[in-house]
């Protein structure tokens, strides 16, 4: 129940390159294969070290489902642009299932008692920053860039794929604002601002959400920090598929959630390694 370290890209994209350096005897193991816990974290016993996994692991596989759902975003805007609605279909139905396997994946992130994420969690985070907020994720501010304009495309006459992903993104924010209602019962100001919003998916302005989140380069730079991210321009697209294999194959070891929950995080997987596999044929 130890979550490992990730290395994701440099640029924050899926990799290109296939190149690998034969593997030498006693090579050492790769950061995805390395236990990783923060220093910050003061786990007082098998509760703590459980929720820290969730927490920790659950959120590098939602590192690997922004990079992709950005690629897939991508995909569909060029299609748009370039008048090929035929070929922005498909890549918008692997949005579709990225988002909602996204949100699905949230249930593991939070699989911990709320009086756990007060007492350890969420103090190891404010060791970290005082600010420590998930919008200082590289993938997340990528990704909803990406979501801004593709929005800005399917503006331009495209009402049934418009509808289909703004039907995705109700999905996920409905699993958001359960996983956040679970770990922060009570009134509280994220509660008040997840239920808004659940009601203005259809409005929600992307482009000004990433236009006014201001985060330097040591805020990004310490959330990687915090969640043992390590950055690399050398990662392959061998090293990444890999990666993501081990790393989705442990979120379904044993991890129990509802019927309809299950199959959107399948759903979302399958439509993951699909981007990937395909890019070695590129």
């Amino acid at each position: 129940m130890q979550p490992t370290a990730i290395l994701l890209p440099l640029d924050g994209r899926i990799p290109s390159v296939r190149r690998r350096e034969v593997a030498s005897t006693g090579q050492e193991s790769q950061p995805w294969q390395r236990p990783y816990t923060s220093p910050l974290l003061n786990a007082a016993g098998d509760d703590d070290r459980a929720a820290w996994f969730h927490f920790c692991h659950g959120h590098h596989v939602e590192f690997l489902y922004w990079q992709v759902l950005a690629h897939a975003c991508g995909r569909v805007t060029a299609a748009l642009g370039a008048g090929k609605e035929a070929e922005a279909d498909p890549w918008l139905a692997r949005a579709e299932a990225l988002i909602r396997g996204s949100g699905a994946l949230l249930y593991f992130c939070g699989a911990l008692d709320a009086e756990v994420y007060d007492r350890c969690l969420r103090p190891s985070m404010e060791a970290e920053r005082d600010d420590f907020s998930g919008d200082m994720s590289r993938e997340f501010l990528a990704m909803m860039d990406a979501k801004a304009d593709m929005v800005e495309a399917l503006k331009s006459g495209h009402d049934e794929l418009s509808d289909r992903f703004h039907a995705a993104e109700r999905v996920w924010y409905a699993h958001h604002g359960e996983v956040v209602h679970s770990l922060h019962p009570g009134k509280s100001l994220l509660r008040e601002k997840v239920e808004r919003l659940e009601h203005e998916v259809e409005s929600f302005d992307y482009r000004a959400y990433v236009d006014n989140v201001v985060r330097s380069d040591q805020a990004l730079s310490d959330y990687d920090d915090y969640f043992g991210v390590q950055r690399s321009d050398s990662i392959t697209l061998d090293d990444y598929w890999t990666q993501a294999l081990e790393k989705l194959a442990t979120v379904h070891s044993g991890f129990a959630m509802g019927a309809s929950q299950r199959d959107e995080l399948m759903r979302g997987d399958a439509a993951l390694l699909a981007v990937i596999s395909e890019l070695f044929e590129a």
